[in-house]
């Protein structure tokens, strides 16, 4: 039999529109690094930083659902085109307030337009496949696939990001993400065949997505995931430079998305997986338990070792997050499901990033694990215990039938 991928990425009009996607999500690797490089360059702090970065990424998010009601009725080329016109110029005054020594506040106001204007590129790539999917068995293996490109856009985004930042500027690292997110985006959209047909007005008559039963713990979960993504990236990155190589932040960051990567390429190729509250559960448990060595591992070094395996349980827990919510709503609200699910990675990003900053500023570098480690169990006990009473509505045919185990 041949492999799930294979057979995927054979589905007419796929790997193109998948390809475009991964170019068009290296902003998401790359910019919030980038951002967060030049601030730090600036301020000389990571809490400032942080927080800078943080808003970029929180409005964003924020302003993401929106955007996704919007694509889902007027359709993605009429909305997401706009949307990254108005980010790379967004870049554009970033840029220009860096190399003009402009005063703080102008800095959050740009980086809150930038973020608003970045499309969400994943949801809108994952909603092609439930279009050209409708009904496949294969729509798991798609899910899982985007997963492993989602992990693969973090294996080469923070390298290249952190060695522009040191080898040429921070500037430079931050301009090339507008450049690969602009250049991926319009070849993106610029593929009209297999681009989800809008939604007329009458189909948004319905509650919001996340008001669904099940949504708001899968929403939990993934904002604790974000916090746990920036609770590591903050702590990487203050390791790094106090060590004097940048540079050596991208590449420890990659790591842990390598082994992610790994774990989601086999669990997209399993014939048969346990349901996915039970993958989500142990996604996050394992993220947890894996980290645990953080905390006692001060050297860059040691902590390369520890993501490396780390990442293992990252990607089983983003895949079943994303595949939850798009199963727990109609079609209608396919696309403003799976935005809420990257609106919550973001904003859980954009709290932990500061946090982290904070603690890595008053405390010491090493301090800044604990907020991911402790988003990590939150994560847990949220799949736990808020997915029990709508664990029934989550079987497939590829799927086992085990139940979530008492608490």
């Amino acid at each position: 039999m041949a492999s799930p991928y294979a057979q995927l990425l054979r589905t007419p009009h796929a790997w193109p529109f998948s390809l475009a996607g991964f170019f068009a999500r290296l902003p998401l690797a790359m910019g919030g690094l980038a951002l967060l490089l030049l601030m730090v360059d600036i301020t000389d702090s990571y809490y400032v930083a942080g927080a800078v970065d943080a808003t970029y990424i929180l409005v964003g998010s924020l302003s993401a659902p929106a955007i996704a009601i919007l694509i889902d009725r007027y359709g993605q080329r009429r909305v997401i085109g706009p949307q990254i016109t108005i980010h790379v110029l967004g870049v554009v005054t970033l840029l220009l307030l860096a190399a003009n020594d402009a005063p703080l506040p102008a800095f959050f106001f740009a980086a809150a337009v930038a973020g608003a204007a970045l499309p969400v590129v994943g949801a809108a790539v994952r909603a092609r496949w439930s279009y050209v999917l409708a009904g496949s068995p294969l729509l798991r293996s798609a899910y899982s696939w985007e997963s492993v490109v989602d992990e693969f856009v973090f294996i080469i985004g923070p390298p290249l990001a952190a060695g522009v930042a040191a080898s040429v500027g921070a500037s430079s690292a931050l301009a090339l993400t507008a450049v690969i997110g602009a250049s991926g985006t319009v070849a993106f959209l610029a593929q009209r065949s297999t681009e989800p047909a809008p939604q007329p007005a009458h189909g948004f008559g319905g509650p919001l997505a996340l008001m669904y039963p099940g949504m708001p713990a899968v929403l939990v979960v993934m904002a604790m995931l974000g916090v746990v993504f920036a609770g590591v990236e903050v702590t990487v990155i203050a390791t790094a430079r106090e060590g004097g190589s940048v540079a050596a932040a991208g590449i420890v960051l990659a790591l842990w998305s390598v082994s992610s990567m790994l774990s989601g390429l086999v669990i997209g190729g399993m014939q048969r997986v346990p349901p996915l509250h039970i993958q989500l559960v142990a996604g996050t448990a394992a993220t947890s338990l894996l980290l645990a060595p953080l905390l006692v591992v001060h050297s860059l070094p040691g902590i390369a070792v520890v993501l490396l395996f780390a990442g293992a349980g990252v990607s089983p827990a983003l895949i079943a997050g994303f595949a939850l919510a798009a199963r727990l709503v109609p079609a209608t609200a396919l696309t403003q499901a799976l935005t809420w699910s990257s609106t919550a990675i973001g904003v859980g990003f954009a709290i932990g990033s500061p946090a982290s900053g904070r603690l890595v500023d008053e405390i010491s570098i090493n301090a800044g694990f604990w907020v991911a480690m402790i988003a990590g169990v939150v994560a847990t006990a949220a799949a736990l215990i808020g997915l029990r009473s709508t664990a029934h509505r989550f079987t497939d045919p590829g799927e086992t039938t085990e139940s979530l185990p008492e608490v």
